[in-house]
């Protein structure tokens, strides 16, 4: 029996309310203050026009108070106004009736604006006192009620207002999270990208290479496949600090991989690296910029000569990466936007330059301050 009870008064409440944790079960609270009917009926024979409008107006309040919480703007105006009549029709016949302009009043907040919700209030609240003074209602009478009604109305708005404010503060939290994973996201695909492309190029290299030599140069072959085997595990390890958050192993071992790299592609090197004391962001995108020219070196220019040079002036570390290849328009793909992405995020500059050959310069701040990279850009 007691659960079928439960059952009962859950169906009941799915019907009257809105699913929604934030009201709970207040709002079978709030009618407590239909209590204020009840002196003016006990002071009245049950046959009297008090008991008659006040009985057959509860269940028209009761439809309409439980209507409020399903409905919001213009169908909640109309919705209070209703009940503000009814609250008018009563009062003449029953003096408690004075509540019903305070159930009016406490949802206002939800209408629009906080300034729209006061004006609706304060029109309720006047409405109230006007026609207490004109039934001749003393100044408790009506004063109470008003002062109780401004009271919860502005309250309500008040609270409304901060939850308003915390719905658009957790949106924009969930909107930064998005951007940050999105982020994250491109974070990862540029390192992978920049990790691979060169280990990559050189495996496919040194692969055809020890193709050719299989037959004329066993020997060779064998070695080839020897320095396959470790620049693969090499390229094994980068993925897997750069999946676990680490980054590369710095800028002198990037440039001896470089070199080797070149080497293996059947170019001639020229090195002309200075020591440059720098940060761990700088040095982690002075290398990557470095990887990511090297690989373009290897695959597109078909280039006999490439020079690397790096050098301090002034509070700036340059690096020019030159090869005498075939030049021309230069297509921006992955590896390209993603080095711009990393030095314009230090501040820095990048000049490519393709009448002969081709020059890639970047420029960095020794010092520099971040700017954080905003993910809705990279599509432009």
């Amino acid at each position: 029996m007691w659960k079928f009870f439960i059952t009962l008064c859950k169906r009941l409440d799915q019907r009257l309310l809105p699913d929604d944790p934030h009201i709970g079960w207040s709002p079978y609270i709030w009618l407590l203050y239909l209590g204020f009917l009840s002196p003016k009926l006990f002071a009245e024979p049950v046959q009297s026009w008090a008991w008659a409008i006040t009985i057959a107006g509860l269940p028209v309040f009761l439809w309409l108070y439980f209507r409020s919480f399903w409905r919001r703007g213009r169908a909640l105006t109309l919705n209070l106004l209703a009940i503000a009549v009814l609250g008018a029709i009563t009062l003449p016949f029953n003096s408690g009736a004075s509540t019903y302009f305070i159930y009016a009043s406490a949802p206002a907040a939800f209408i629009s604006t906080p300034a729209t919700a006061l004006v609706v209030i304060t029109v309720f609240g006047a409405s109230l006192a006007i026609e207490s003074i004109l039934l001749g209602a003393s100044l408790l009478h009506w004063l109470i009620p008003c002062f109780i009604l401004l009271l919860v109305g502005i309250s309500n708005i008040f609270y409304c207002e901060v939850g308003r404010k915390n719905a658009r503060l957790r949106l924009s939290q969930e909107e930064v999270s998005k951007l940050a994973a999105v982020a994250e996201r491109e974070r990862i695909a540029r390192d992978l990208h920049d990790l691979l492309g060169q280990s990559l190029s050189l495996i496919t290299i040194k692969a055809e290479l020890a193709s050719r030599l299989f037959e004329a140069n066993p020997q060779r072959a064998q070695q080839e496949i020897k320095e396959l085997e470790k620049v693969s595990r090499t390229a094994l390890q980068e993925v897997r600090k750069a999946v676990t958050g680490y980054r590369h192993a710095g800028w002198e071992i990037e440039l001896e991989n470089a070199q080797i790299t070149l080497k293996a592609a059947g170019l001639k090197v020229e090195i002309d690296a200075e020591p440059v004391s720098m940060s761990a962001a700088l040095e982690t995108v002075v290398s990557m910029v470095l990887r990511e020219a090297i690989t373009n070196v290897v695959r597109h220019a078909h280039a006999q000569h490439c020079s690397i040079q790096l050098y301090r002036e002034l509070d700036e570390v340059h690096l020019v990466i030159k090869d005498d290849g075939r030049g021309g328009r230069i297509v921006p793909g992955n590896g390209l936007s993603g080095m711009r992405e990393r030095i314009e995020q230090l501040n820095g500059r990048l000049e490519i330059h393709c009448e002969q050959g081709a020059v890639l310069s970047i420029v960095l701040p020794l010092e520099h301050k971040v700017t954080p990279i905003q993910p809705w850009n990279h599509a432009a």
